[in-house]
């Protein structure tokens, strides 16, 4: 008998299951996405600097799987009841399944902060990433046309709040984007007045990485001009000025007119609502096999799997392809009828980061191999450049840097009436209004 299958989310971890379920004739796999596109987030900083377009680095679902007969259904997983065995998309749809797969991933968190969430840009999915690209370009159009010099220098500064690798890689990329934008572009701006903050509540940056990143990327930043505030949190943003702050430190406010968020995510509503044990972060405790306990036909894979073993599974790309696999070994196991296969172990492959162009961190503690430079940025590209889905989106992404390193010819931003309207400082309930609406066109 064929078993459905349903695969919450189409992420790292949500694509490895469902291509894989979907060569399984003992299933009938199906994908739930609020997004028909898969994307690679690793690179999405790129599409905000405008270093790429989005379509190198997104693809439909259904182009993924134009060969093989999938299911693959629109929608917003609102409620999972793993008793009933079904689950709630909006509008009210209920499906049921034999075996489920929760990779839903995570969302940005202000921390509860509606004018942060309101305000501040994030970098989370294609057109979070194409709005800030566009948010940059409007800074500059309006830096151009003011007559008072400080509400120049207002509109010339950028912050960023987070310094893990998201926030390093993207202040880098903008710096070296910036400096080079305005002096071919905006002949009357001074790129003195250019101002990039970052700004991290611990004591250094890529906390999770080894050394010598950390020291290796505040180096970059400096020799790019970028100001790093260490030990402060951004405790306000009204549109015109960002407070942080922290403890044992001077409360600052900066004035600037945009301000990108990197500094955390938590799991989505829709978790936080289930009847299941939880960690201290949200997540969702697995036994070792990653399954729900109590729940043998129940898996969480990728950023939301957590564990009551005093383990910190990180979440990145390889841990979510890791628990995936692990997830499907599992579960052919159980269709054969067979023996179960060793728990679950993370193994960590290693960590890059990159400073902007021609430079990169490599670390790959399983063969004590530290490096740097040139020859890491060369092999985060092709190691990139490989887990690209799909040859087009390869292609496009070399012809887009070969343009921008080679050519400096960028992507440039085209500015919309809702960045127009969006760059003002407006009601929450305006901002909420907009949202939504973006929401509903995603859809």
């Amino acid at each position: 008998m064929v078993k459905k299958a349903l695969v919450l989310g189409g992420g790292f971890a949500g694509l490895v299951l469902w291509r894989a379920l979907l060569r399984d004739e003992r299933v009938e796999a199906t994908l739930v996405d609020q997004n028909n596109y898969h994307i690679f987030q690793p690179l999405l900083y790129q599409v905000a600097t405008g270093e790429l377009e989005s379509s190198a680095v997104t693809r439909t679902f259904r182009e993924i799987a134009h060969r093989t007969p999938g299911t693959f259904i629109l929608g917003e997983v609102t409620a999972i009841d793993p008793v009933a065995g079904t689950v709630t998309l909006d509008p009210s749809r209920i499906l049921t399944f034999d075996y489920l797969y929760i990779t839903l991933g995570t969302v940005t968190n202000f921390f509860g902060n509606g004018n942060l969430q309101c305000l501040a840009l994030d970098l989370k999915n294609a057109e979070a990433a194409e709005q800030t690209k566009s948010r940059i370009a409007y800074a500059l159009e309006r830096a151009a046309t003011c007559t008072d010099r400080e509400a120049c220098r207002a509109w010339l500064t950028f912050a960023v709040a987070g310094g893990g690798p998201a926030g390093v890689e993207f202040c880098c990329s903008l710096a070296q984007r910036l400096h080079r934008t305005i002096e071919m572009e905006y002949p009357g701006l001074d790129s003195h007045d250019l101002r990039i903050v970052l700004i991290q509540g611990g004591g250094r940056l890529l906390e999770g990485m080894a050394d010598p990143a950390p020291a290796a990327a505040a180096e970059k930043l400096e020799s790019l001009g970028v100001e790093v505030f260490y030990g402060h949190r951004v405790t306000g943003f009204d549109g015109e000025a960002i407070r942080c702050g922290g403890e044992g430190q001077v409360p600052v406010s900066i004035p600037a007119r945009t301000l990108v968020w990197t500094a955390g995510v938590h799991p989505p509503e829709v978790i936080a609502r289930m009847a299941a044990p939880k960690t201290h972060d949200g997540r969702l405790v697995t036994d070792p096999h990653l399954r729900l306990p109590g729940y043998d036909n129940i898996f969480v894979a990728g950023d939301l799997a957590g564990n009551d073993r005093g383990l910190s599974w990180p979440q990145t790309a390889p841990f979510a392809i890791q628990s995936a696999r692990h997830a499907l070994r599992v579960t052919r196991a159980m269709l054969d009828g067979g023996f179960l296969p060793e728990p679950f172990s993370y193994s960590d492959p290693g960590s890059m980061v990159t400073l902007g162009r021609f430079d990169a961190i490599c670390i790959f503690p399983q063969l004590s191999l530290r490096f740097g430079g040139i020859w890491a940025w060369m092999a985060w590209t092709i190691l990139h450049l490989y887990r690209i889905i799909g040859m087009r989106n390869r292609f496009t992404a070399l012809l887009d840097w070969f343009q921008d390193y080679v050519l400096h010819d960028y992507t440039g931003s085209r500015i919309d009436s809702t960045t127009i309207s969006w760059g003002e400082k407006l009601p929450r309930e305006t901002c909420r209004k907009s949202q939504k609406t973006s929401d509903t066109l995603n859809r």
